[in-house]
């Protein structure tokens, strides 16, 4: 029999439609937009007949459906369907076939006009969907918001005039089958091209539209827009092989974390919610070197300086130029990388009206002068903020597609000109789409300020008359789910994400303690993104430090951010899970989040996780467990490990650590003919680790390149602390006799 094609459109002479794996999912194609006051409305006139060829670009061969849309009796745009089986993808393009003016709807994302394709989606799909991250040209400076993610289990759930970007459906697990509930069949809708300038966006009737900010209002013939639907099995898995197809299509790879300071080391940072953060307490050269002494002194592994604010500026968000302030840098800040062997991850902002880099709106060379003065301050890192307040300030870059294009790709052509790596910040999800086709691009803040979450902080804010901070209080359980939500799309588009810094110290002075310190640093290390702490000098913990960080200063990471399991994105209780895979072995991190108002019991089945057999490690309770089970407050948090069982034993790995096996950290895993494993570790050596592993009886463990100084039985497991002689080194673990 041949096989059943994943994706098929069909066209019966009433409603054209998507049909993924035998069902249909999108109905009623269209268009609706204004020309010159008249308006091409195809849902008010009859259907027209598709003609059908085939044909080949450079995502492969291709079954293409295409009719005409006419404002009679002028054909206005040709729509073509191109269904391709081989990727599971279907592509629409709406190409104008003359020069289109009065196109002009509002100054305004959510208003938005050209909206080819319109459709209509199943009344049985839930949903999942990103905010754009910027509405109307009138908003309050800066304009915008952080894009969140928003779900629901119908259609009629999607928010009305509210742009959005992509659209993620999927059906309902089967209640009966707990091993598919995180393998939901899967259609993302987004954008092809022009993402800077195309929100998604619901209409009155319950149709979706895919457009162009509201502002455009011409465009020439010839251009084409282009939405895809692409088709898969499992929530994470699609969104990956989805952003993996806009990587390939562009040439980028995915970036890899030893390549880059920013995601495998830990920094110190200055933003909001820091202790140094231009708002409390600031930095200055002299401060600078105080730092870096204290991490020498007390070996806290910092690599790198995320330096917020260091430039000229009237108004916070908006720069006169990137050179660095005389009155806290006057020997500008190379001498003090230099001196403390710091680079540093460098803020930038939108450019004030009287910037001092010429007003003839040319960003390529704006931007070439800015990265050349980053690298010349030993950047190493262009932390790119209030990217949507630029393209909020800037009528250009919302009325014209191609120029907004332009922008997004010159700036990071220009840092990528000085070698300089990217982190995105305050950005819309139209530029992180856009990120897929700049190789150095790698990183993005994927929520809002870690100040916004802390009580202290902004009480002290208002005791200085400074209260407006504290209308942007957000709550902890809201930064979890927000930062797992979009940071797992994120991770798709390869962008790693990062949490924002984070106080390390329960007790630290001043209104910046933070009683979950613990939890907001396992967070970050299973991000896999960016790690930044922002601490007082003498108020680090050093134990938490430790737990995310190898000797070398090498980051203990998975090797992906949590991937959220569908059918629990709707309750109080988010259930995530990461992985690490080295050698032939496969360590699973379950965690589960209460997003809640109100105490949650949680029991998880970790089929639904996993389909071999796991033990089950509590992390914070230190102990082996036979179920996963317990009890959280809002905000708070359960951390499971997953080890396999490998000749009847199982590796936890360095239980110190928040990630206990990292890939980069294991060479090799062997199962023994006679029962146990070998597993060879790689370290830096002449330091002490302590490992652990369990196994049906007590263990007997032999080291090769390496000395055991302790062994502990504990809670269903065996600890054991060994001293490496050379970086790599082999345990020997087998069961003992009864």
């Amino acid at each position: 029999m041949p096989q059943r094609k994943l994706m098929e459109f069909i066209n019966d002479g009433r409603s054209p439609a998507l049909v993924c794996d035998g069902r249909k999912w999108i109905t009623d194609f269209g268009a609706y937009f204004p020309v010159n006051g008249k308006w091409l409305d195809s849902r008010r006139t009859d259907k027209n007949s598709f003609q059908e060829h085939v044909g080949e670009d450079r995502l492969g061969r291709y079954q293409a459906y295409e009719t005409d849309y006419h404002i009679e009796p002028t054909p206005i745009i040709r729509f073509t369907i191109k269904v391709y089986h081989d990727l599971s993808a279907v592509v629409t393009e709406a190409e104008t076939l003359t020069d289109l003016h009065g196109l002009h709807s509002k100054d305004s994302f959510s208003d938005s006009t050209f909206n080819a394709p319109t459709f209509h989606i199943a009344d049985d799909l839930n949903f999942l969907l990103y905010t754009f991250g910027l509405d109307r040209a009138g908003d309050d400076y800066p304009g915008g918001y952080w894009p969140e993610a928003i779900y629901g289990r119908s259609s009629k759930e999607i928010p009305l005039n509210k742009p959005f970007v992509p659209l993620i459906l999927f059906h309902g697990t089967e209640k009966g089958d707990i091993r598919t509930a995180d393998r939901p069949r899967v259609l993302i809708v987004a954008p092809f091209n022009f993402y800077i300038t195309s929100p998604l966006r619901r209409f009155a009737d319950g149709s979706i539209g895919r457009g162009l900010h509201g502002s455009v209002d011409k465009l020439l013939r010839g251009t084409v827009t282009k939405t895809i639907f692409f088709f898969g099995d499992g929530l994470a898995a699609t969104i990956c092989a989805f952003g993996d197809l806009l990587l390939a299509f562009s040439g980028k790879e995915r970036p890899v974390t030893n390549d880059h300071i920013l995601l495998e080391r830990l920094g110190h940072w200055n933003a909001y919610g820091g202790y140094y953060a231009e708002i409390f307490h600031g930095l200055d050269e002299e401060k600078l070197h105080e730092l870096a002494a204290y991490f020498r002194m007390e070996k806290i592994p910092v690599s790198y300086f995320g330096l917020d604010l260091w430039y000229n500026f009237d108004h916070i968000g908006l720069a006169r130029s990137y050179s660095p302030q005389r009155r806290k840098y006057p020997r500008g800040l190379k001498s003090v990388s230099d001196e403390t062997k710091l680079p540093y991850v460098l803020h930038l902002s939108a450019l004030d009206k009287e910037h001092q880099y010429g007003s003839d709106g040319d960003f390529s060379q704006i931007y070439r002068r800015i990265a050349a003065q980053l690298t010349e301050e030993g950047g190493i890192t262009a932390w790119h903020d209030w990217l949507r307040t630029q393209q909020h300030l800037t009528a250009k870059l919302r009325c014209d597609p191609q120029a907004a294009e332009e922008w997004f790709s010159e700036i990071a052509q220009a840092f990528s000109s000085e070698s300089l790596s990217m982190l995105l910040c305050m950005e819309t999800m139209g530029m992180n789409l856009a990120s897929t086709q700049q190789p150095n691009i790698i990183a993005v803040r994927s929520f809002t300020d870690y100040l916004f979450g802390q009580a202290g902080q902004l009480a002290d804010l208002a005791d200085r008359n400074l209260d407006g901070f504290s209308r942007e209080s957000t709550a902890k359980r809201e930064f979890i789910k927000q930062n797992l939500l979009v940071g797992m799309f994120c991770w798709g588009l390869g962008l790693y994400p990062f949490y924002d810094l984070f106080i390390t110290n329960r007790h630290h002075p001043e209104g910046f303690a933070e009683p979950q310190a613990a939890e907001e640093a396992l967070l970050r290390a299973l991000s896999t993104g960016p790690v930044g702490i922002g601490d007082k000098i003498g108020e680090v913990d050093k134990e938490i430090v430790n737990r995310l960080v190898f000797p070398d200063g090498i980051l203990a990471k998975a090797d992906h951010p949590p991937f959220v399991v569908p059918s629990t994105i709707f309750g109080d209780l988010l259930v995530t899970y990461t992985e690490s895979r080295s050698a032939n072995l496969s360590t699973i991190y379950l965690l589960i989040c209460n997003v809640g108002e109100k105490d949650q019991e949680y029991i998880v089945d970790i089929d639904m996780i996993c389909d071999d057999d796991r033990l089950i490690y509590d992390y914070f309770a230190e102990t082996m467990v036979d179920r996963v089970c317990g009890s959280l407050p809002p905000a708070g948090i359960a951390y499971y490990i997953l080890p396999p069982r490998v000749g009847g034993v199982a590796l936890l790995g360095f239980i110190d650590k928040y990630v206990t096996l990292p890939a980069a950290r294991i060479r090799d895993i062997r199962e023994l003919l006679t029962g146990g494993m070998t597993a060879t570790f790689h370290v830096p050596p002449l330091h002490r680790y302590a490992i652990a592993a369990c196994g049906g009886r007590d263990l007997q463990i032999t080291a090769e390149r390496a000395i055991i100084r302790e062994v502990m039985t504990k809670e269903g497991y065996q600890r054991i602390v060994v001293e490496p002689t050379q970086e790599d080194f082999t345990l020997v673990i087998t069961e003992g006799c009864r």
